[in-house]
């Protein structure tokens, strides 16, 4: 699992780091309709436009996220990555609250997206959230991240009070079975156990 993780955690790197090439597609709006053909990754800042094109020898244009609801990349036969348009509370000043583009890692009872955004001047500077969202839900929780306070403390508090409704998960992270690097883990544990009782 915790290859996967990693294996995730570049490709969403290279992919911010050549946010200008082009992949096959999908993209679906918030008004249901869809575009397929190739489009460039999201990229920081995140009101930073994508660029689609029909084909490789169309014309690009630019499409805002304000009108976009997912975006799902098909980056290798029977693999894809998905993006969802969502409101968070990352980020300081204008970007505080308002809607970015999340990498959705899981998608269940419980959706765990991933965010990767620059700390600093340089490309490599980055920091890694994973965030949480339930059906209802009008912002993302912040659960997670790769700077030090999320890493332990606030980690283990976030998890005790999002997921309260499993104990047990809870005292795993409590008791440092789980790390905050294992989210994947985590919600995918929660989400089977959901299904289970709730016979979906």
């Amino acid at each position: 699992m915790k290859i996967i993780f990693f294996l995730a955690l570049s490709f969403i790197f290279f992919g911010v780091a050549n946010a200008e090439q082009y992949v096959e597609a999908k993209i679906i709006f918030r008004n249901d309709s869809v575009l397929t053909g190739l489009a460039t990754f999201p990229n920081d800042p995140p009101d930073a436009p994508i660029f689609y094109k029909e084909d490789k020898k169309a014309k690009s244009r630019k499409i805002v996220y304000t009108d976009v609801k997912t975006i799902i990349y098909y980056v290798a036969p029977a693999s894809t990555v998905e993006y969802d348009v969502v409101w968070t509370d990352i980020g300081r000043g204008r970007d505080h609250h308002q809607e970015k583009y999340l990498r959705a890692v899981l998608r269940g009872p419980v959706t765990l997206y991933q965010y990767i955004g620059m700390n600093g001047p340089n490309k490599y500077d980055q920091d890694t959230y994973f965030l949480c969202l339930r059906p209802g839900e009008q912002t993302v929780t912040l659960i997670a991240g790769s700077f030090k306070k999320l890493k332990k403390e606030l980690f283990r508090q976030a998890v005790s009070e999002y997921f309260k409704d499993d104990a047990e998960l809870v005292a795993k992270a409590i008791s440092g079975q789980y790390k905050w690097s294992d989210m994947q883990q985590i919600v995918d544990e929660y989400n089977r156990k959901k299904q289970l009782t709730e016979g979906k």
